[in-house]
C-alpha cells in the first residue's frame, strides 16, 4: 500500500471517529436534556398533586382568595411584637389556621427553591404556581404577614415578587394581542 493510500484511509477513519464521537455526545446531550425536562414535569405535577389534595391548603387557598377575616385576624394577633406569636392571644382553632398558613407558606416556599433553581419552569406551568405565589403578596394583611423578617420568608418573597412581575407580563401580553 502506498502513502498516499495509507494517509487517504487515516484521513477517513479520523473523520469517521470525529464525527461518532460528536454524534454520540450530541445524543447523551440530547438524553440529559429530554430526561431533565421529564424531571421537571414530574416535579410540577407533584408539587400541584400534594396541593390539590391537601385539605388544609385547599382551606387556606380558599381563606386567602376570599380576604378571610378570621385569618386577618390571626394575622393580627401574631404580628410579631411581643416576641412570641404564640403566647395565649390565640384559640387552639386560632392556632390550627395560623399552623396550616405557615404550612402553607413553607409548601410555597419550597416551590419557589423549585422555581429558582430551575427545577420547575414558569413557562410551562402557564402561571399557576406564579398565581398563588402573587396573591400572598396581593393581599395585604397576608403580605404584611410573611414580610415580617424574623419569619424568614426571604426566597418566597423574592420569587413571590418575580411572580407578580411574570403575571404582570402576561397580562400585558395579552391586552397587545387582543384584537381591536
Amino acid at each position: 500500500m502506498d502513502k498516499c493510500t495509507y494517509y487517504g484511509f487515516k484521513l477517513i477513519v479520523d473523520i469517521a471517529t470525529a464525527s461518532l464521537a460528536f454524534i454520540t455526545a450530541y445524543i447523551l446531550a440530547k438524553r440529559y436534556f429530554v430526561e431533565r425536562r421529564r424531571d421537571m414535569v414530574y416535579k410540577d405535577y407533584e408539587a400541584r398533586c400534594k396541593m390539590i389534595e391537601n385539605e388544609s391548603y385547599k382551606n387556606i387557598r380558599s381563606k386567602i382568595e376570599h380576604n378571610d377575616e378570621a385569618l386577618e385576624t390571626i394575622f393580627r394577633l401574631v404580628d410579631g411584637s411581643d416576641g412570641d406569636p404564640y403566647t395565649a392571644k390565640l384559640t387552639p382553632e386560632q392556632k390550627t389556621l395560623h399552623e396550616d398558613f405557615d404550612a402553607y407558606i413553607n409548601y410555597l416556599e419550597a416551590v419557589a427553591l423549585l422555581i429558582r433553581n430551575g427545577n420547575i419552569l414558569t413557562e410551562d406551568t402557564g402561571g399557576v404556581w406564579d398565581y398563588y405565589l402573587a396573591r400572598i403578596l396581593e393581599w395585604e394583611p397576608s403580605h404584611r404577614y410573611v414580610s415580617y423578617p424574623p419569619y424568614g420568608w426571604n426566597l418566597f418573597l423574592s420569587e413571590a415578587k418575580k411572580a407578580q412581575e411574570r403575571l404582570e407580563q402576561r397580562k400585558r401580553e395579552r391586552y397587545r394581542s387582543m384584537p381591536v
